[in-house]
């Protein structure tokens, strides 16, 4: 279903017109209607976004009409935003879009949460993951743009059309119109604002999911992404003026000056070269057939493997190496 069922009549978009002051709890709304729903007429698929959403707390394994799910749950502690539990199992989700979690609130959502009996999960989702001090901390960090990715395959296998997948699709559609979902890039790979911010979300999904940290970083004529957070690994990112191509460069790489110019250029990969005293990788991706027919995890997975573990590999390869130091024990007295 690569198109959206109701492009041009989108119910939740034409809802939220009137909801802009509540974003945050139209969202949590709106997800929690869906989830009954699909518990009620997709069991299996309402099953795997649970176990995604609980880290497995509360899944496959879990008869779905023993499932319950409720909004804003009132406790000594505050409001927490979902609450999911079957049985003795039970998992709270503190939902954000734009607002920042507050000074203790996980902390103090945690000490309720864990006087119930049974396994408990905490959860955060939002739309990228909170610099928070340890006590402050979920169990779990969730995202928008992973979520959508998981609605879109649960949306992928289901038959079409039926109710539960036409809700789904119409979700997808606005979390779309909110940057929360990952989207594709076609073969335009147009100058638009959309594209750009595509481009963005997926740069950043693939440095989490490669497992490194970055940071955000703008020019007035790049966007992109800092690699490493103490010591600095390169940047990878693109021009404004040709957002079709990403590029991973050592410039600015805490170790650049270590950089062998002769390994520089024995480097092999397609799109490494050498400008000046840095080396770069890119990757053209209006011309990427494999990167072009993908789905938007599929491209996810492509940019992280070709132009950041790559990049990295190599750029590791190139540093001078250090010198083998053998200590000579003390002389006897």
């Amino acid at each position: 279903m690569a198109n959206s069922i109701l492009a041009e009549q989108s119910l939740f978009s034409s809802l939220h017109i009137w909801a802009r002051h509540q974003d945050e709890n139209y969202c949590t709304e709106g997800l929690i209607y869906l989830l009954r729903l699909m518990l009620r007429e997709a069991p299996s698929q309402a099953l795997q976004i649970i176990g995604w959403l609980t880290d497995g707390l509360i899944g496959s394994e879990t008869a779905a009409y023993s499932i319950r799910i409720s909004g804003q749950v009132t406790c000594d502690e505050g409001r927490p935003d979902i609450e999911i539990a079957s049985l003795s199992k039970t998992a709270w989700i503190e939902v954000k879009v734009d607002s920042k979690v507050g000074v203790n609130q996980l902390e103090r959502y945690r000490r309720e949460l864990y006087k119930k009996s049974g396994d408990v999960r905490l959860v955060l989702l939002s739309r990228s993951t909170e610099a928070l001090s340890p006590q402050n901390q979920p169990d779990i960090n969730r995202r928008w743009l992973d979520l959508s990715v998981v609605l879109a395959g649960v949306l992928r296998s289901m038959p079409a059309p039926t109710k539960a997948s036409i809700l789904l699709d119409d979700y997808l559609g606005f979390l779309g119109t909110r940057q929360m979902k990952l989207n594709r890039i076609g073969e335009t790979a147009s100058h638009s604002i959309s594209e750009v911010a595509t481009l963005l979300s997926q740069l950043e999904l693939a440095c989490s999911t490669a497992g490194t940290k970055s940071r955000a970083t703008a020019t007035k004529t790049c966007l992109g992404y800092a690699l490493g957070s103490s010591v600095c690994m390169g940047w990878i990112g693109f021009n404004i003026t040709e957002p079709q191509w990403l590029f991973y460069t050592t410039d600015g790489a805490t170790d650049s000056k270590n950089l062998q110019p002769d390994l520089m250029h024995q480097c092999t990969l397609p799109g490494g070269c050498v400008v000046g005293n840095h080396w770069t990788n890119s990757i053209d991706l209006v011309n990427c057939i494999d990167y072009l027919n993908a789905s938007a995890s599929e491209q996810v997975e492509y940019i992280k493997r070709h132009l950041i573990e790559e990049s990295l590999a190599a750029f590791q390869s190139m540093l001078v190496p250090l010198p083998n130091v053998s200590i000579s024990p003390a002389p006897l007295p």
